[in-house]
């Protein structure tokens, strides 16, 4: 595997990583919202 990166390669590269990086801080907020709400209804 000595092929060398184009800078497609590496741009299409950074942008997979990038929408996984988006795509887990959002679960990780609707996560978060989640259990704020869950503990307010415990609270109730």
């Amino acid at each position: 595997m000595n092929k060398k990166l184009t800078q497609k390669d590496f741009d299409n590269f950074k942008e997979s990583i990038e929408d996984l990086i988006k795509l887990y801080k959002e679960s990780r907020l609707s996560k978060m919202k989640n259990t704020k709400e869950s503990e307010e209804e415990r609270l109730d």
